[in-house]
């Protein structure tokens, strides 16, 4: 290749990979993994196809490699302070080849964590991994034997402490004679205490960027451009291999799919047991109070790729706003509508009478302007309206949820206005005042 050749291939090489990291640059989740465990995908790969697969941040099987996705959600305080230390031009420095014999231990690791399909110790070097990807790790696994003539190039990443590593290897597969070259993108980051970890989670738009630029620099789209055609002489040497390749793409996505609608399946139906258990209908009835079995995810929909967007202790109470065919409950979260798997919930034990209820949520504002007339505070809610406003006629407390030990979010005295929202069956009439969502003992309402 002559001189202005290799120039013309290296700069639409470098356009090929700005344009997918702008296509991508929606979802800041890009460069931000461990990226492509091996090039195995079904098409020969062309131009860019090594790094680019190495830049997705996404292990669904596509066009040019396998990659991983998953979160790591950073503050917003977080993003600015890392913005503001992120040097504004990018430095030219030199790849360095195997120059951190600590990194150069780390990505080892991995990759023989990798061939061996032990999810553990991978999730031990990184701080986040999807359990699709585990899975699908695991699920090839089978197929390699080991990653050989590993090397680690690297560049300074945009933080103290930081490098985008570029993994080159060989990969022997079971019953195959000819090794596959591959090159992996690895962000590794280090701990307090000086260890070091693959990241992988999302990126704010700052570092994001700034490796994609690295990644763009001519050294690096030079090296891509070494094994991408090493790779390919590979495949166009031995049909047998590239027939193997794109039979065991197929067959690792597959064996993944019936793993993961398996899994669904059986959480779906434990999920259905023990909500019939409950009710005896399958489900758990909106109002029905409920607290959580163990840790869980509360989630912003009803899947488990949704964001998550906090967790439920051990022992925490929710009221079921709606239970789903599908396994989930509908709750309210933090003033907000959340999600949580019914199999984590069970019927809460507390059976306080309304009395005994009232008179410890009255007691709890002694020598506060809260009424402490028992009767009258055990009076039926009756004429209560179901919703629309409504104007209290004793000092009350407003709580975050529909439980005496749930936290205060608000006082309503005498003559204020709630916004009825609904009466629950629980005993518990959720409102809205000043704007926040709570809940009031509906024997407290006359």
């Amino acid at each position: 290749m002559s001189s202005n050749q290799k120039n013309s291939h290296n700069k639409k090489a470098k356009q090929e990979l700005k344009s997918y990291v702008a296509l991508l640059g929606s979802d800041r989740k890009v460069l931000a993994m461990v990226i492509a465990v091996v090039i195995v995908a079904a098409a020969v790969l062309i131009g860019v196809g090594v790094l680019i697969g190495s830049l997705t941040g996404n292990e669904k099987e596509t066009d040019v490699s396998t990659a991983v996705t998953e979160e790591t959600v950073q503050s917003e305080t977080t993003e600015q302070s890392q913005a503001e230390t992120i040097p504004e031009e990018v430095p030219q420095v030199a790849l360095e080849k195997d120059a951190y014999p600590e990194i150069n231990d780390l990505i080892t690791r991995y990759y023989q964590a990798t061939a061996d399909g032990d999810v553990e110790t991978i999730k031990s070097l990184k701080d986040y991994t999807e359990e699709e990807e585990l899975l699908r790790i695991e699920k090839k696994s089978v197929y390699i034997e080991e990653y050989q003539n590993l090397e680690c190039y690297t560049k300074q990443g945009p933080l103290d402490g930081t490098w985008l590593v570029y993994a080159v290897y060989d990969v022997k597969f079971a019953n195959e004679d000819t090794p596959v070259p591959g090159m992996t993108a690895l962000y590794v980051c280090t701990n307090e205490d000086g260890s070091y970890y693959i990241h992988d989670g999302e990126l704010d738009d700052a570092v994001a960027d700034y490796l994609a630029e690295i990644s763009a620099q001519d050294d690096v789209i030079e090296l891509n451009n070494k094994v991408q055609v090493r790779y390919n002489e590979a495949i166009n040497a031995d049909a047998q291999l590239a027939a193997y390749l794109e039979q065991m793409t197929k067959d690792v996505k597959a064996a993944v799919g019936e793993e993961l609608a398996a899994t669904e399946a059986e959480s779906t139906q434990s999920a259905e047991g023990e909500t019939s258990q409950s009710t005896g209908e399958g489900e758990f009835a909106a109002g029905t109070q409920v607290k959580t079995t163990d840790v869980v995810n509360v989630r912003s929909s009803d899947s488990e790729e949704a964001d998550r967007i906090g967790q439920a202790e051990a022992g925490q109470e929710f009221t079921i706003l709606e239970s789903k065919a599908n396994g989930w409950s509908k709750i309210e979260f933090e003033g907000q509508e959340a999600y949580i798997k019914s199999e984590f919930l069970t019927p809460s034990d507390s059976a306080d009478t309304s009395q005994e209820e009232s008179a410890e949520d009255t007691s709890e504002n002694s020598g506060s302007d809260e009424s402490s007339d028992t009767s009258s505070s055990s009076s039926s809610s009756s004429n209560v309206p179901n919703s629309g406003e409504y104007r209290v006629e004793d000092t009350l407390n407003i709580r975050k949820s529909a439980s005496e030990s749930a936290e205060k979010l608000a006082v309503v005295y005498p003559g204020e206005t709630v916004e009825i929202l609904m009466k629950q069956a629980d005993g518990w009439t959720r409102v809205r005042y000043n704007g926040e969502t709570g809940y009031i003992k509906s024997d407290l309402l006359k």
